[in-house]
């Protein structure tokens, strides 16, 4: 009886230890994939503007500007 809690001991504590390499086996992983998160986002937030929306937006501010004109007179 004494060699079978003993054995279910030495289990436990096994599974303890696999657990927690897991547990930090993950966290590894997951600073990972948060630094490569916050890179793909600034290189999303500091992306080149579009040729057809950077033509786009002159066309509208062009627009604003004759409106505006054809107010003003």
């Amino acid at each position: 009886m004494q060699r079978m809690i003993e054995e279910q001991c030495r289990e436990i504590e096994e599974m303890q230890v696999e657990f927690n390499n897991a547990g930090t086996l993950l966290q590894e992983k997951y600073g990972q994939l948060d630094m490569k998160f916050h890179e793909l986002q600034e290189l999303y937030e500091a992306r080149p503007s579009r040729p057809e929306d950077l033509t786009m937006i002159q066309d509208q501010s062009e627009q604003i500007t004759r409106k505006d004109d054809f107010i003003k007179k």
